[in-house]
């Protein structure tokens, strides 16, 4: 059977539905009561099968949230940056990205959150990365410390950047690195655990005084790190290789 182009094809009842579905819950304020399913239905004019099936695609794009009960019928949501992270890694493994790739992708973003991060003045948040700051001064004593800090100032700093793409992307390549690339590039190499947390944390204090042009420089050096560990390992999969905790014991430290 000949396939019908994109631009010819016609729009099914729960395509429109769940397209003013979609509408209806991001001109509403996150967790606002949008209706019952019989006002819904009435609304929308459609059938109980077509609304139920619309409704299933718009709560799985978390847009929106079905509830049952005294109190049931549809509420606005926004999709978790988290979740949405979750599938692009698991479509990226599937594309058998290597670890080169997903450090070149990763770099021009991490730059750009670098520079903008100095210049939040959000006071939340510069509140938020002034505790990490202080939390961090000792080097974390395991590989999996060193990831946990590495995580949440990762998290911080793209955060303090205000770009929602550029968090998605850090979502997106941590998720993909942690669940199918475990410990990447620092899997078997405490020392460049210990080499890469002292620049991230020259960076941190960059960030911290508001100096994007230095928190540049330091991103820059962290960068060049990371392009340095890649070539070297390129060839090596470390989904191939044992699992860090087989390596090191927890008592071990990276420094």
């Amino acid at each position: 059977m000949k396939e019908v182009p994109e631009a010819q094809r016609v729009e099914t009842a729960v395509e429109r539905v769940a397209k003013t579905l979609r509408q209806l819950s991001m001109d509403a304020r996150p967790g606002a009561f949008l209706g019952s399913e019989p006002e819904m239905m009435a609304q929308l004019a459609c059938s109980r099968p077509t609304f139920r099936q619309a409704t299933k695609l718009v709560v799985q794009e978390q847009l929106l949230d079905a509830r049952r009960g005294t109190r049931g019928g549809l509420y606005a949501a926004r999709p978790n940056a988290s979740a949405v992270a979750r599938v692009a890694s698991i479509y990226l493994n599937t594309r058998n990205l290597s670890q080169t790739d997903l450090v070149h992708a990763f770099l021009p973003s991490s730059l750009e959150a670098a520079r903008t991060a100095a210049l939040c003045r959000d006071p939340d948040l510069r509140r938020q990365f002034e505790g990490f700051w202080k939390r961090t001064q000792d080097l974390p004593e395991s590989v999996s410390d060193f990831f946990a800090f590495d995580r949440e100032f990762t998290r911080l700093m793209f955060a303090m950047s205000g770009n929602p793409v550029l968090e998605l992307i850090s979502e997106i390549i941590y998720d993909f690195s942690q669940s199918f690339l475990p410990y990447g590039m620092f899997w078997r190499h405490r020392d460049r655990a210990r080499e890469y947390a002292l620049h991230r944390r020259d960076l941190a204090k960059a960030i911290l005084d508001g100096d994007s042009e230095i928190a540049l420089v330091h991103s820059r050096r962290c960068q060049r790190l990371i392009v340095q560990w890649a070539d070297e390992d390129a060839g090596i999969d470390p989904r191939n290789e044992p699992h860090p905790d087989d390596v090191f014991q927890a008592d071990e430290g990276i420094i």
